[in-house]
């Protein structure tokens, strides 16, 4: 064959659509099978050391696991009430349905051979990744009309690191099943747009029929994940809103009643549909009608009710009657019936405005006061900045991700005919977009976007405006023809950006997104470069433009499937070694009807690895009694041991355990447990390595210097030889502590501050070594606690000191987790296992001498379980430990504990 007989036939196979489908379907597959291999290549890592037997990954999956064995034990009679979760508080089961869909796919693994629960529990992410990648191809297919921006935008999605772990196997809570039932809504509701956009005649059981299929649907993703639904119930609004406000320009439009009965069938039937679940309509309306963001739903349905009784009754008033201003009507309408009819219902219009731009510019906006306390001192809910986002997901995808919204701001406005208003439009577009992404860019900056009173949050809101204005000028000048498709990825587009400036968690939700304008920006181009659009822009430039955006492409893919693909193999169960093996005690010498305390972060690993229950978990239902506050102040920091007992006492525990990773956690629980100024027990426990180049001989013995530190958390007041010393809080820092040990004494140490370039030395009261504590008798209140280093090769007996602080050595944490009771005051608490860290654990496997701690590559210590069930007689049950929250910290701090005679 010629060479042009071969082009001519590479053309044609080229343009033939069944090879483009093809093609297209063959390379989808690879990547969804590389990526799913991908997420399974951890797969041997989630096996128990001390059953054989598969557990999860992240914390929340376990609470998921328990209820899917808990339904298969039960075969489904599962109760109203979960026992394992803070007794005595009738706490229900979650209403989210993914742990019964794990216990129907094990059921239907039985076709395919003989599988455990827990080994479907594993495996399951991995196929909610592969069904809803199938159903993302397929949504953006919809909404693009596009095979390349299509496979592009899975490309993304499959390989981009931040939709890594949470589809990975092991992450079986709700999050990959959650997307799926996203997309399926999202596609549903695309199609169903298309239908009634381009329908000829007039369809209302069409249109009645296809809001009750999108309603159906709509539940359905609220029960896989139930936070979900408020991005659902913001974004059909916003979209719709927007396709009644175009098609309504003709008011004879036929839309005018499928529409409403569209819209109207989907809330209703959304409704109506999550009757039969664990969720109350109640909480129903209230979260998702009602809720501060999805309130827009029912403002939405109100507007379009007006709007059509304003068409129906305008042949009545055609005299004062102005078609060009009838969306001005109707807005003035509501907002008249607004002021009048929300007290009725316990509401404020003006209070709704309010809370809805503030929430608008920061999601985490709660007002007055520092409700967000729980929320700022929990690494994945605390807040996203722009750096946050672009550190996600990458540079390249970033800026792809934004030239996708300008892109989508040409495609919004292509089809208005006046270039001034659609050069307008486009700027508009730009403009407001921009104002979301990038007014609230790191904490420091002077676009923080704290509030809209800020200057971020003007920026901000003067985009919306830009943007409104922008919008209404082209409305008013002539009629404005947008695509569904393109309106629904707007309305995406929106809360996608407003979502980027919540909490990190949620970079998981939006990154689908990213993905599909970063492909958009792509398939665009290449599709301009095609048909030549811009006939003002040369060929030359737009296949520049194509062929840089490949490259970046390329390049953001290929770094991304590295860095994954190293990921995943080493992501194993957040409940590692040592804690399986505690777990095994708990089942093993604990009664099931045990009941233990600790801070939240292990509480599903308890109940669902060790079978007992707990007083606070990760799902944060403690909060009905406020127990983060209290377990972080009148437990873990608390000075006065009286308070722990009554805790215990009152809350009927029977067990306390406490974790090494406590000790880095001690500025959250602290500040959680601090009274109203938020100070008061607000700390952190520094470790301070033996810096070998500082150590000196001298004369007497030796000098031991251990470097390390941090600024200091309260006041320091001290006199020594006369002379007052002052050391302010977050200004000074303790930067050391110098020991001098002469033959077989240690001499008092110094603990070395530095304050304005100044050192002061001052001597420290209490040391902790080898099991013992030694009072020096005078000094400053502080404890030294001394630990071994491991360095490889040897053992260093002096090798860490660890800082205690004035307030933090009087906590229960340090005296009885660090300090072994060292000081007497909870002589009725029985250590009854300590469970070493793995490192620990094989240096004494080979005969060496070691305690509970040791430094190596950091803090390392035990996990220790204390039988708290035998409380003084002394002790007093307080009744307001199990009261909710007052809406004051530290509300019991005066009351009677009793005493431990």
């Amino acid at each position: 064959m010629s060479y042009n007989e071969i082009k001519d036939f590479v053309l044609e196979v080229v343009s033939n659509k069944k090879y483009q489908w093809a093609a297209t379907i063959v390379v989808f597959f690879a990547i969804l099978m590389l990526s799913s291999s991908i997420r399974l290549s951890n797969w041997d890592l989630f096996t128990d050391r001390t059953t054989g037997g598969m557990i999860p990954g992240d914390l929340d999956s376990y609470y998921f696991l328990r209820i899917a064995e808990t339904l298969v034990e039960t075969n489904g009679n599962i109760g109203e009430i979960d026992y394992m979760r803070v007794p005595g508080f009738n706490v229900e089961w979650t209403y989210e349905i993914s742990p019964q869909v794990i216990v129907w796919m094990w059921k239907a693994s039985s076709i395919f051979g003989d599988y455990s629960l827990r080994t479907i529990n594993v495996f399951s992410p991995v196929f909610f990744f592969g069904v809803a990648l199938i159903l993302f191809f397929l949504l953006t297919y919809v909404l693009t009309k596009s095979k390349t921006a299509s496979i592009l935008s899975c490309t993304f999605l499959a390989f981009v690191p931040a939709y890594l772990f949470r589809t990975l196997a092991g992450s079986s809570d709700h999050d990959a099943i959650g997307m799926m039932g996203f997309f399926a809504v999202m596609l549903a509701f695309a199609l169903a747009m298309k239908y009634l956009d381009g329908a000829k005649k007039k369809n209302l059981i069409g249109a009645v029929v296809a809001g009750i299929i999108v309603g159906g649907i709509t539940d359905a993703s609220i029960l896989f994940w139930g936070g979900v639904g408020a991005f659902i119930f913001m974004i059909i609004p916003i979209s719709f809103f927007a396709l009644w406000i175009i098609k309504l320009q003709k008011p004879d439009s036929d839309f005018k009643d499928t529409g409403l009965l569209f819209y109207s069938a989907w809330l209703i039937s959304s409704v109506l549909f999550i009757l039969p679940s664990r969720i109350l309509p109640s909480f129903f309306i209230q979260r998702y009608l009602l809720g501060p963001s999805s309130i827009i739903s029912v403002a939405v349905l109100a507007f379009i009710i007006v709007d059509r009784l304003i068409i129906y009754f305008s042949k009545y008033m055609k005299s004062r009657y102005n078609e060009k201003h009838r969306i001005y009507y109707v807005i003035s309408v509501l907002i008249i019936l607004g002021i009048i009819l929300l007290p009725l219902i316990k509401m404020n219009f003006f209070e709704i405005v309010w809370i809805t731009l503030n929430k608008m510019v920061n999601p985490s906006w709660v007002g007055s006061g520092d409700g967000g306390r729980h929320g700022f001192t929990v690494a994945e809910n605390s807040q996203m900045y722009l750096s946050d986002l672009i550190g996600g997901v990458g540079v390249q995808l970033f800026w792809l991700f934004f030239l996708g919204l300008v892109m989508m701001g040409i495609e919004f406005a292509k089809k208005i005919k006046s270039r001034k208003n659609r050069y307008l439009l486009i700027v508009g577009f730009v403009a407001m977009m921009s104002g979301i992404l990038f007014t609230r860019i790191s904490p420091s900056s002077i676009l923080s976007g704290e509030d809209f009173i800020s200057l971020g949050g003007l920026l901000y809101l003067s985009g919306l405006v830009f943007f409104a204005y922008a919008f209404l000028k082209s409305y008013n000048d002539g009629r404005i023809e947008i695509d569904s498709s393109i309106l629904i990825l707007s309305a995406w587009a929106i809360v996608t950006l407003i979502t980027a400036r919540s909490s990190i968690r949620m970079l998981f939700f939006i990154t689908p997104f990213i993905c599909l304008s970063s492909a958009y920006f792509i398939a665009k181009i290449f599709e301009y470069y095609k048909k030549n659009r811009f006939e003002e822009i040369s060929g030359v430039i737009l296949i520049g433009v194509l062929i840089v955006s490949v490259v970046v492409g390329g390049t953001s893919i290929y770094g991304s499937y590295l860095l994954i693909s190293d990921q995943a193999r080493h992501t194993g169960p957040s409940a590692d070694w040592q804690w399986q093996g505690a777990m095994s005690w708990i089942r093993n010498n604990t009664d099931t009807s045990a009941v233990f305390s600790h801070w939240w972060d292990y509480g599903y690993w308890v109940q669902t690895l060790g079978g007992r229950a707990t007083v606070a978990d990760g799902g944060q239902i403690q909060t009905i009694y406020d127990g983060n506050h209290k377990i972080g102040r009148y437990v873990l920091t608390t000075p006065q041991p009286e308070t722990a007992l009554s805790f215990f006492k009152t809350m009927d525990v029977d067990y306390l355990l406490i974790d090494q990773t406590d000790l880095g956690k001690y500025p959250a629980y602290s500040r959680i447990g601090s009274g109203p100024d938020g100070v008061d027990r607000y700390a952190a426990i520094p470790v301070m390595p033996n810096d070998p180049k500082q150590t000196v001989e001298t004369a007497n013995g030796t000098m031991i210097v251990f470097s390390g530190g941090m600024y200091l958390f309260e006041d320091i007041n001290y006199n020594m030889n006369g002379k007052d010393i002052f050391l302010p809080a977050e200004k000074a820092a303790v930067v050391g502590v110098i020991m001098n040990i002469e033959g077989n004494s240690l001499r008092q140490p110094q603990a070395v501050y530095i304050y304005n370039n100044i050192q002061t030395r001052i001597p420290v009261r209490y040391v902790y070594v080898n099991g013992g504590l030694i009072d020096f008798g005078s000094g400053l209140d502080v404890v030294i606690d001394i630990i071994p280093a491991f360095t490889g090769n040897s053992i260093n007996q002096m090798g860490a000191a660890i800082y205690l602080s004035q307030t933090v050595s009087k906590s229960l944490f340090a005296r009885l987790f660090l300090l072994d009771d060292a000081f007497g005051e909870y002589e009725t608490l029985e250590l009854v296992h300590t469970e070493d860290d793995p490192v620990v654990a094989s240096l004494k496997a080979q005969g060496v001498p070691l305690g509970d701690f040791v430094y190596y590559q950091g803090f390392r210590g035990p996990i220790k379980i204390w039988d708290v069930s035998e409380i003084p007689e002394g002790i007093k049950v307080v009744p307001e430990f199990k009261e909710a929250s007052t809406g004051e910290y530290g509300s019991l701090d005066d009351l009677d504990f009793g005493n431990r005679d």
